[in-house]
């Protein structure tokens, strides 16, 4: 069996250069975040023949649906030799020797699963990938639509000769039963030399200098529309220069075209001519996972202006730019025993979860968050005009996981997360895959890369605790830091994918403390977006004395301020009970901007002083606020008035068998109402070690004694 997860960000950034602008466009805005899942099994019929099935699954974080793409899997693939590979039905998709213009790099995303057949060959003196791609089949009004592909490389020492070309079609039903459309013909074909020399192959010296190599190409394009006009040939060249230092691409490349046209390709060559510079870079993360990450920009000449009028202005030029990043893991059953660690691990939970010289590489997990959440406002219906309404909040969440470790740096996370709310309908999906990557970079720093953890350590005036129980799973990338001296959550997490009906939706977060002996020094930053290039062209209005909508929302929050942490029984044995003493000062800051461009955008800032003691675990503390505009979207609504006065309590308990309880609340007093919070978590974990943390995020008080947090 296989399973092979690929976790990626892609960013696309036109700088005003969107197809809605001039008559070729450069494609649009567009930021895609999501998983693309493979799960197959696999047998070796002959020596040299190996039949595959399984299933694809295309996950979009923040998608209607948590999976918006369901293919199958079926692959016959013949390899006479280890040079030389024939596929049959699902192809080895990706197409990676393809130059951008000819079949763009970001189709891996966009078309991640194809259906066909594919030659690949790579020996000592020649390289190919020659596919055939079925997209679509006649039935009745639609039409056939395939595409053609060859890369092909000839090799003579540093010499390289790169043949390419691409034929997309659309048309040519099978049976001719219906006329009601035309044909359509697109057709690229690239050739060129290069020169590639390795320098790390003649200078011992200089072992981190891997590759400085050049290529020139020469492109043309034919295209035949659909609407019965003539047909349009374009032409292009690109003078391509990189280097290799130990596996950092930088790259320079020059483009000049005329009428260029590639339906698959990168439509940023349109533009006649434009100068290109990027950096790509993969890290192999053992044998089976790899992070890889690419940037570039081209500076394009703009030809219009923002209030759209055509000035053909030569001289202003926008630096259109794109991002990757991805994180790409697999394992294979054939490198472990599947069904006997999994039965180790559920018979014997508790045996050797922290050897680090087990064997075992598969291991069952099951985390379980059982709470009651009460928030009553106390007769106080609204904040600085804002509605209030009390909630209570009562249910379980449940996540098993099946986890592979391939070596101890690196674990990866097959599971479901089912929340099961009672008495009230929670807004989320009760339903939703976990698919994690998590690889320990150096000691004490972690990458997270799908479902990240949850608990992050920001005040309450930045992220509300409650939403514990509005959003339970987030979907990004991560990174945490627990060193001695720096503690660290850095993560973005995808809310929603931009439509033309919906604004994409996401929150990047940033909360670091920096400890030298009992002084501490705190940072937050949170920022939360919501808006998007597609969707705004679709909700505003142009004309005279029409008010136009701010393309985006943005809500922008910072938070930092010193620390102090006493712990009275290391100098009085006396009071062994007498743990800690705490007292954090921060100072908040807020810039609210809302899409309504009748709404002004608001400056706001905050005050906050919090004391607290641990008595033998019981942490009684008091808080005070202080505000001015201060506007949070995903913080606490309490922290839109201008004063309050906070006290709580809260405790943990570890029980046996893997349980913990957290109890606590508080009151607040605003406008002389005493609002009350309650709450019991109860957290369960099948091999007594909490695995994402569904509970309450860890206090900035008392880190030490939280037995939820991760840090």
């Amino acid at each position: 069996m296989r399973f092979s997860t690929t976790t990626f960000m892609l960013n696309l950034e036109k700088q005003g250069l969107e197809d809605n602008t001039f008559t070729n466009g450069l494609g649009r805005d567009t930021t895609l975040i999501g998983n693309l899942v493979n799960a197959s099994l696999y047998k070796r019929l002959l020596p040299s023949l190996e039949a595959e099935i399984g299933v694809f699954a295309n996950m979009p974080f923040g998608h209607d649906t948590e999976i918006s793409q369901v293919r199958p899997i079926l692959r016959l693939t013949y390899i006479p030799t280890n040079q030389i590979a024939g596929i049959i039905g699902t192809l080895r998709s990706g197409h990676r020797d393809f130059h951008d213009a000819v079949f763009d790099n970001g189709n891996r995303f966009l078309r991640p699963i194809e259906q066909g057949a594919q030659m690949l060959v790579d020996s000592a003196h020649y390289r190919q990938d020659l596919f055939i791609n079925w997209q679509q089949a006649f039935r009745g009004s639609a039409p056939n639509r395939f595409d053609v592909g060859y890369a092909g490389q000839l090799k003579f020492g540093p010499l390289r000769l790169n043949g390419q070309a691409h034929w997309v079609r659309n048309g040519q039903a099978l049976f001719k039963l219906d006329r009601s459309f035309d044909t359509r013909d697109n057709l690229v074909a690239a050739a060129g030399p290069e020169l590639l020399l390795e320098p790390s192959r003649f200078f011992r010296s200089m072992g981190w200098w891997n590759q400085i190599g050049v290529r020139f190409t020469y492109l043309t394009s034919y295209n035949q529309a659909d609407d019965g006009s003539d047909a349009t040939r374009g032409r292009g060249y690109e003078l391509h220069t990189w280097l290799d230092l130990a596996g950092w691409r930088p790259y320079v490349a020059f483009w000049k075209g005329r009428n260029f046209l590639s339906q698959q390709g990168d439509p940023e060559f349109r533009a006649s001519n434009f100068p290109e510079i990027g950096l790509s870079k993969t890290f192999r993360l053992g044998e089976r996972a790899s992070l890889e990450f690419g940037v570039q920009a081209r500076r394009i000449r703009s030809f219009f202006t923002e209030d759209g009028v055509n000035y053909m202005t030569r001289d202003t030029f926008k630096w259109v730019n794109q991002q990757y990043l991805m994180f790409n893991w697999d394992w294979d059953t054939n490198h472990a025993d599947l069904a006997g660690d999994v039965w180790a691990s559920i018979s014997r939970p508790f045996i050797d979860r922290q050897d680090e010289g087990s064997d075992r590489r598969f291991q069952m997990q099951l985390d379980a968050l059982t709470y009651v959440y009460h928030i009553n406002y106390a007769g106080l219906d609204q904040i600085d005009g804002r509605p209030l309404s009390h909630r209570t909040f009562a249910g379980q969440y449940l996540a098993p996981v099946l986890r592979y470790s391939p070596s101890p740096k690196l674990h990866l996370d097959v599971g479901l997360f089912a929340g099961l709310p009672v008495g009230d309908l929670q807004p989320f999906h009760t339903v939703q895959p976990i698919l994690s990557a998590e690889y320990e970079m150096i000691p004490a720093m972690r990458l997270v890369a799908g479902t990240i953890h949850r608990n992050h350590p920001f005040v309450d005036a930045i992220f509300n605790d409650a939403m514990l129980f509005s959003r339970p799973l987030e979907q990004g990338f991560q990174l945490l830091v627990d060193r001695r001296h720096y503690q660290q959550d850095l993560f973005i997490n995808w809310n929603q994918v931009e439509t033309f009906q919906k604004a994409e939706r996401f929150d990047v977060g940033y909360a670091g403390r920096v400890a030298a002996g009992p002084f501490s020094l705190n940072g937050q930053v949170y920022w939360s977006h919501s808006g998007g290039a597609q969707y705004s062209e679709s909700r505003t209005f142009f004309g005279p004395g029409l008010p136009r909508d701010r393309p985006a929302g943005n809500n922008f929050l910072t938070a930092f301020g010193p620390q102090i942490t006493l712990q009275p029984r290391q100098y009085w044995s006396a009071v062994p009970w007498f743990r800690e003493i705490d007292v954090m000062v921060l100072y908040l800051t807020s810039q609210n901007e809302p899409t309504q461009a009748g709404s002004p955008i608001v400056r706001g800032r905050g005050y906050q002083l919090t004391a607290g003691v641990n008595l033998d675990g019981w942490r009684p503390y008091v808080t005070l606020w202080r505000g001015e505009h201060f506007v949070t979207e995903r913080g606490d609504p309490a922290y839109y008035a201008g004063d309050f006065t906070e006290f709580g309590i809260l405790k943990d308990v570890a029980l046996p068998a893997g349980f913990s309880l957290r109890i606590g609340g508080f009151g607040r007093i605003i406008d002389h109402h005493l609002t009350h919070t309650g709450y019991a978590l109860l957290n369960w974990s099948w091999n007594q070690s909490p695995w994402r943390g569904f509970c309450q995020r860890p206090t900035l008080l008392h880190r030490s004694e939280s037995s939820c947090s991760q840090f």
